[in-house]
């Protein structure tokens, strides 16, 4: 460790913060290239694992730095330029204003966009004879993305819609008309970051339902049935490594709203899903892989359908 009696700062870390970032924000000069405050930083604190991942509520001793501003104030010099420059070249007036702390406080916004692998299961049981039709998706493959605005720290919007292609079969001595379905959702709601190992979810959105349903004996259909639903997630650290890579237990659970369509009237519903996921988060990038298993449960005025679903999905997010 280097000695500078005077000239340290200590700084608390966040969750979220890289060095990059805390150095960016609070020590004035350049954080890369000659006489750089990152290698100060490593030399002032020999213990620090990785510049990447900083674990939440450590202390850290920052150097003052030279001159008078931090990059980020440096970087808004442009929207606060109120200053003149006299014939000698020097500055009048400062060339930005003191960031204060709600400047700070900037807000992010990031996109998750990832691909899917999935295998549904559809289960249809008849009210009136009492008798049953399954129908079994070969390998199906679909898209999503999510786009996430940062109000505060712990506090998140989000908006994200889904589409996935299947294709179904039918046991041998029955026949689907219109085997390959295209199912879409979408939702809107808030996210919220507790305690720093722990965050949850409320949205809102349109869902189609897949239903099982028989025109005569032999022949089957798949139709789709557009519907509300409320659903609640939450997703928990199970381990996080000292390198900047976690692994997470996730679930969401929540209910489908009754319907009145052309052709079935819907009542309520409920579905649920659990999985883990493995996420490495790099300078304000995360690679994430999860698998889930999940189920939803959906009556309408002649029949009870139960589809069960199986899924493994890989995403990238950036936060700009």
């Amino acid at each position: 460790m280097i000695s500078l009696p005077g000239n340290t700062v200590t700084y608390v870390v966040r969750k979220g913060d890289t060095l990059g970032e805390v150095l960016y924000r609070n020590v004035p000069g350049r954080i890369y290239g000659p006489g750089n405050n990152l290698e100060k930083v490593k030399r002032l604190n020999p213990k620090l694992q990785s510049v990447h991942m900083l674990d939440p509520g450590i202390t850290l001793e920052l150097p003052k730095g030279d001159g008078e501003y931090t990059q980020l104030e440096l970087s808004s010099q442009s929207k606060n330029m109120r200053q003149a420059i006299g014939e000698n070249g020097v500055v009048k007036t400062p060339l930005v204003k003191k960031v204060t702390k709600s400047d700070e406080v900037s807000l992010h916004q990031s996109i998750i966009f990832g691909i899917k692998l999935s295998s549904e299961s559809l289960k249809a049981l008849e009210k009136l004879s009492n008798a049953s039709e399954i129908s079994n998706s070969d390998l199906g493959y679909g898209y999503f993305l999510r786009w996430e605005h940062k109000w505060n720290e712990d506090v998140h919007y989000f908006l994200e819609g889904s589409m996935r292609k299947f294709k179904f079969k039918v046991a041998s001595n029955k026949t689907l008309s219109g085997d390959t379905i295209l199912k879409m959702d979408a939702f809107t709601g808030i996210k919220w970051n507790f305690q720093e190992s722990h965050l949850f979810e409320g949205s809102m959105g349109l869902v189609e339902n897949l239903i099982l349903n028989s025109d005569s004996g032999s022949i089957l259909n798949i139709d789709k049935v557009v519907t509300p639903v409320l659903k609640i997630a939450g997703k928990h650290t199970v381990i996080r490594f000292k390198r900047p890579y976690t692994v997470y237990a996730f679930w969401n659970a929540g209910g489908i709203f009754p319907t009145k369509q052309s052709a079935y009237e819907t009542e309520w519903g409920s579905f649920w899903e659990v999985g883990s996921e493995s996420t490495y988060e790099l300078e304000g990038r995360s690679f994430t892989i999860s698998v889930s298993y999940g189920q939803d449960s959906l009556t309408t005025d002649s029949l009870e359908q139960t589809n069960k679903s199986i899924e493994i999905g890989a995403s990238i997010g950036v936060e700009f």
